[in-house]
Parts: structure tokens; sequence; C-alpha cells
């Protein structure tokens, strides 16, 4: 009876916790990627795509990426609570407690050190770094991920019996683990650990898990296609795609520290880190890279160490190295260039091995002097780090609320990211605070000039100013920029619409649209109608008449019909 009691003594603390830390976001909107994934994502509204969700791409048909289960699960969502936000914070909130409690379950199994289980799942549900995988909705790529990861394992581990039932629902959720984020292949890898601790009742596991990553691997050629191995990260988000392979090892090495020191610090947190928040590293002498090298290294001796030596606790120690290590590596850009060069939501998996360390630290010290006193101590400085750690992640999901709070927050943490700057000046044309809007794009504009985002909204401020002049060449330098930008076309007809030149306007959407007379001339009619109806809301009977005339020369029938 406490057997069953004490896990669930734990889960319920684990609620209770959660929902202090990050229960205020359930309030929250959509921001950031949320907004394109789900809230506009059309395609996961409707009931008669959801099988069509399992060959379809996840962001675009170069992204390289496949994440069938994880859209699965938005739709889900969207048809059991509509489009609501606080029903994806909810279900996220609740997929990181499971996590949490699965991982406690784990390490019950695997350790034999009494305390270890619940400090390094405590650990795991306070820690800052999770913030944007636990209150970003698309952070739930990263929360299934690493929950049927953890379902994989529980069921593997002592699995003497080699029951037939337990490796075929363990393969079945490392299927679902790598349907819903890459990441899941490092189970692979993980688990390895343990065919080289005791061969003889693991390695049929392990091959299982490899056929099973096999049939992942065909299913993802078959969807992707020629895609399979790409990315339409530009310059802006991943910079490590475009430079020499020594500055991607360099700066990858520079990356590995900074995600170390932010994991343990809780510090500095942001959503953005793109294009030129992190500098390129080309030199070896770089005391950032140095210490990512040498922390690199530390983990490879400790992975290898069961190769040598073989104990329970080496065992421990070696999975915290690889639980680690692996799905770092894939998402580190030292192999390969992923789509972006940091995210702290890319952390949720390698966390859990940081958290295991941590824990057999805090042990470590534990045994050192062990009397009344000094266990209290010990106990009190524990409690307090999960308590900074619990504020630290609190204080880090107000950032989240909306996305001009998350932006300002970003532009302060990431000054020198043209993203960042950019997004905040795209927030306060929203506002109508066009002088700050046009500080913060100069800004993100002499980050980098060739930002299509950053050049168009220039322009916008300009139109909003009436300088038509300004407007009509930052948008004819945005297509200069990105001919594809579609918003440009819009806001240069736009902008040709209010001098009246309406013979560029159609010229400009033509192009636009691809010679498509009908679209162009219902976009100039519904400006009109727009355009006609604000002039009578104003009053403004002088604009009113020009606008119904000006229509009348253009389509005599359609404004007789008016």
């Amino acid at each position: 009876m406490m057997n069953f009691l004490k896990p669930l003594a734990i889960f319920l603390l684990f609620i209770c916790l959660a929902f202090l830390i990050f229960g205020i976001t359930i309030n929250y909107d959509f921001v950031f990627d949320d907004v394109p994934r789900v809230k506009n994502n059309e395609f996961i509204k409707q009931p008669s795509n959801f099988f069509k969700i399992f060959t379809s791409y996840y962001a675009g048909e170069t992204s390289g990426v496949y994440r069938p289960v994880t859209v699965a699960s938005f739709s889900l969502n969207y048809f059991l609570f509509g489009i609501k936000p606080w029903s994806y914070h909810l279900i996220n909130i609740i997929l990181h407690i499971i996590n949490s409690w699965l991982l406690f379950l784990l390490l019950k199994k695997i350790s034999k050190q009494k305390y270890l289980p619940i400090l390094s799942s405590l650990l795991f549900l306070v820690l800052p770094i999770h913030t944007e995988a636990v209150v970003g909705i698309i952070g739930r790529a990263e929360l299934l991920g690493f929950g049927f990861s953890l379902l994989c394992f529980i069921l593997l581990i002592k699995n003497k019996s080699k029951s037939r039932l337990k490796i075929g629902l363990a393969c079945l959720f490392l299927l679902s683990g790598l349907l819903s984020k890459e990441t899941a292949m490092a189970v692979i890898p993980i688990f390895f650990c343990l065919v080289v601790f005791d061969f003889r009742n693991y390695i049929y596991s392990w091959l299982s898990l490899v056929f099973t990553f096999l049939i992942y691997f065909l299913i993802r050629i078959l969807v992707l296609g020629e895609n399979l191995l790409t990315n339409n990260a530009t310059l802006v988000e991943n910079p490590l795609k475009f430079v020499t392979i020594k500055e991607r090892v360099l700066t990858g090495f520079k990356v590995l520290y900074l995600y170390l020191q932010k994991t343990l610090l809780g510090t500095n947190l942001s959503s953005d880190y793109s294009y030129n928040q992190i500098t390129m590293v080309d030199k070896y002498t770089d005391l950032y890279t140095l210490a990512g090298v040498f922390i690199s290294l530390v983990f490879l001796i400790l992975i290898c160490w069961p190769f040598f030596k073989r104990s329970s606790s080496i065992l421990t120690i070696s999975l915290a190295g690889n639980f680690f290590w692996w799905p770092y590596l894939l998402i580190s850009n030292l192999g390969w260039p992923i789509g972006t060069i940091m995210g702290e939501r890319l952390m949720y998996f390698p966390s859990a091995g940081i958290c295991i360390f941590l824990a057999l630290f805090f042990l470590f010290i534990k045994k050192l002097k062990p009397s009344k006193i000094f266990n209290l101590v010990w106990l009190i400085i524990f409690i307090f780090l999960i308590f900074f750690y619990s504020y630290a992640s609190y204080d880090r999901s107000l950032e989240w609320k909306d996305e001009k709070t998350l932006f300002k927050s970003a532009a302060i943490k990431s000054p020198n990211s043209v993203l960042s700057r950019s997004n905040l000046g795209a927030m306060h044309i929203l506002d109508r605070e066009y002088v700050k809007a046009e500080q913060e794009i100069l800004i993100a504009n002499k980050i980098y000039p060739h930002y299509p985002h950053a050049v168009n909204n220039l322009g916008l401020i300009y139109l909003y100013r009436q300088d038509y002049d300004s407007a009509e060449k930052q948008f004819l330098k945005t297509l200069k920029v990105s001919p594809q930008y579609s918003n440009a076309y819009e806001n240069l007809a736009l902008t040709y619409f209010y001098q009246r030149k309406y013979k560029q306007a159609k010229d400009i959407l033509l192009k636009y649209y691809f010679g498509d007379n009908h679209k162009a001339e219902f976009f100039l009619k519904e400006l009109f109608t727009k355009n006609i109806k604000q002039a009578v809301r104003e009053n403004n009977k002088t604009k009113q008449k020009l606008l119904i005339e000006d229509q009348s020369n253009l389509w005599p029938k359609t404004a007789d019909m008016e």
C-alpha cells in the first residue's frame, strides 16, 4: 500500500507546485510561433484533415520537419475546446507534470539511491529554462517527445522476462515520441548504455527500438521525400547554417556553454537568440568555446565510464550523461545545422540529465558530513534552490502574457537580435506609437539591413504618416530583399491607392497574383469599400465623394450597383 501511496503523493505535490508556478498562464493568449502553428492554422480545424496530418509537413514543404502527433494533439485540442488558448496552455501544464512524475518513476527503477528520484524530478519540474516549452504552446512537441521517451524507458528497464507486450508498447511509445519531436531518437544511444551494462537482458529490447527507428525513418522518407534532411532556416533564424564548418563548430561549443549557464542559473532567459545576438566564433582561444569543449569532454567521459567499470552508481551517472548529451547533440548544430541557433525549449529533454547530475551533487554533499545539523542545513539549501527556481520560472512565465510583453522582454534580453527589435517595433506600430516603432526598426535595420520584416515595417510607419514616397521606397526595397514577401506587394498597392495611382496599384497586384486580373480588381474594390465606409464613419463627405467618383470611373457598373 505504501509503495502505491508514495508515488501518488509525489504526483499530487507536482500538481500543486506546477499550478502555483504556471497556473497563471492559463489566461494567456497565443504568442509568437503559436499564432501560425495553432491559432491561424486552418488545416488543424477541419475534421476531414485529421488523418491527412500524418502525411503532411509540420512547417512548410522545405522545413524538413515532420511531427504529426504534435499537430494531431493541436487538432484534438481544437475539436474538444475550440480555438481557446486556455485549453492549450492547460494541457501543456498537465503534460509537464506527467513528465516530471515519469522521470521520478524511471529513476526509482534505475537508482538505488533513496532520494535521487524525488530530488531530480523536483528540479526538473521547476527549472526556469523549461518555461518556454511549457508556456509556449508549440513547446508541446518537446513535452510529448520527452514524455513518450520516458514511457519507453520505464517499460524496458528491468524487463528481464523480455515481455513481448512491454517491448511492443515501448516501441509504440518510441514511435509516438519520434512523430512528436525528432529528439526522441536520442532514446537509441541512451538505451545502448544499458546494453553495455547488461548485454544479455537488454540487447533484444535495444534491437527492437532500432527496428522501430528504421520504421520511423522510412515513414519520414515517404512523407518528406527530397526534403528529408533539409531545413528552411534563414540567416536571421540560424546564422550557423551560413558560416564555415570551423565557425559553426566553435560557435556551437560556445552555445553549449550558454545553454548550461542559463539552465543552472535560470537568469536572463529570452525567447529569441537569432541574428546577431550570439556572435560567431572563429578563434580557438575563445573562452566560451573552450568551456563548451571542456563540458563536452566531461560528458563523453561519463558516457563511456560503464565500458570500463560496472556498478549501479556508475550506471546512474552514465545515464545522466547520456540523457544530456545525445538529445543535446541533436539540437547543437555541431554535426549539422538545424532550424535555429539556440532556443530554450530545445533544452527540455537534455536538461533531465543536468537535473540528475545536480541531484547527485547534492546527495554527494549530504554524505560528506552525516549529522543532524548538517542535514538540516543541506535541506534548507535545497529547499531554497527549489524556491529560487520556482520563482524564476513564475517570473519568466509573466513575460509570455501577450506578444507585446514577450517582444519587449526579448528586446531587453536580446538587444542585438534583429528579430527581437523588429518584433517590438511591429508591436509599437499596432499601438500607433510610431516614434518608438521607428526607433526599434531603425535599430533592427542597422543590425541586419536585409531582414524583410524590418524593412517592410519601416515602410508601414511611413505609410501611416502619409509619407508615401518614403513608404514606396521601403516596400520596393523589401521586394528587392525578398521577392516572395507577400505583405510588401499589398502594402505597396495601398501606397499607390492612397495616392490615387490606381494603375500602379493594379500592376503591382497583378505581379503578386501572377496576372490574375480578377484577384487584383477584387483587392482594389475591397479597398474602395473599406475606405468609403471609413469616410462615412468620419463624416468626411469630401473624401467619400472623391472615392465614389474614382470607383465610378474605374468600374462604372459596379459603382452604379452600389
